[in-house]
Formats: structure tokens, sequence, C-alpha cells
């Protein structure tokens, strides 16, 4: 698992909830520009955010590093894949 996951994770989650990197900045207690630098790769989410992040989704940490999660994957794959 790398970086790219995490941040394309994060970007597929939160769009798919239909927020925006400012609205999740605001929920979170955080910048906007900390969420698009993460989104873009230019900074490795802090433990912390991960918890918030998924606490704010209803999700777990366990559910968020699922890798075999085969309706995350074929939308991930739509997304980025070209």
């Amino acid at each position: 698992m790398d970086k790219d996951y995490i941040r394309h994770k994060v970007y597929y989650i939160r769009n798919s909830k239909k927020i925006s990197a400012r609205n999740l900045s605001l929920e979170l207690g955080m910048s906007s520009e900390y969420i698009n630098q993460l989104e873009s790769g230019k900074l490795t989410p802090s433990v912390d955010f991960l918890i918030n992040f998924c606490n704010y989704f209803n999700i777990t940490l366990g559910e968020f590093f699922d890798v075999d999660n085969k309706y995350f994957l074929t939308a991930f794959f739509t997304l980025f894949v070209f």
C-alpha cells in the first residue's frame, strides 16, 4: 500500500458523499489546503486525520484500508485508470 492509495481513497470517499474539500475541512477543524495537499499527494495524512476522517464518514480504519473491497476497486479504476 502506498501514499497514492490513501490520497485516492480520501478523494473517492469525499466525492462519493458529495462533500467539498472546504466543507470537509470545516467539519474536521482543519484548513482546506490540508485536504487539497493530501489529495494532490503533496503530504501524507496524519493518523489523527485518518481517524477523524473515518469517524466523520462512519467507517472503520479497517474498512478504509480494505484493499479487497470490490465496490471501491471498481469505482477506483473507473476514476483513475486511463
